[in-house]
């Protein structure tokens, strides 16, 4: 992909979060239905679906097979093959259970981000990447923590080239990292 697709598609993600109108208040007791979700897509259930993603991050086999199956409910919008999360997936303050920026999400996007947003990267090596979109800067992952929610759990196009690729436990975990007020 040109750098040029690559930064619109980017700036089309951008303005559409920042555009988006909010998401309607979720009653913990009911589903939340959106009507105009794609025919390939499910409906979005979060208060039900990410419900099940407490705040421990489990990694072990059983409960990966345990949100795999919740993943597959029909009133789950899948993109990518992972949940949408527009939904919070925490609330600020709430403890990271080892998710901080320097155990978990920084060593997670030097895997899987840096071949494209390193700042050691020029123009013509960034995969697309937009120049000053270094994920290696923890300065510059901070202070585009919405944009990074928007394409990691709610657009789910990131990374653009796998391999590597994030797993949908990944997916959450950033997100709620982010939610939690990014420690």
């Amino acid at each position: 992909m040109s750098f040029k697709r690559c930064s619109l598609v980017l700036l089309v993600a951008s303005f559409t979060a920042a555009c988006s109108p909010p998401s309607p208040p979720i009653d913990a007791g009911r589903d939340v239905v959106d009507e105009g979700a794609a025919p390939d897509t499910g409906t979005l259930s979060d208060a039900t679906a990410n419900s099940d993603a407490d705040a421990s991050a489990p990694t072990d086999a059983a409960a990966d097979a345990a949100d795999a199956a919740d993943d597959a409910r029909p009133d789950v919008e899948i993109v990518r093959g992972c949940p949408v999360l527009r939904a919070p997936q925490g609330t600020a303050g709430e403890p990271a259970m080892g998710d901080t920026f320097a155990a978990f999400v920084g060593p997670l996007l030097t895997r899987v981000c840096t071949r494209c947003h390193s700042s050691t990267l020029g123009s013509g090596m960034r995969g697309g990447a937009p120049i000053g979109l270094d994920w290696d800067q923890e300065a510059t992952v901070r202070m585009n923590l919405p944009l990074i929610r928007n394409v990691v759990g709610v657009f789910n196009s990131m990374p653009f080239n796998p391999p590597p690729d994030l797993t949908c436990e990944e997916r959450r975990r950033i997100v709620r990292w982010i939610d939690i007020g990014a420690p």
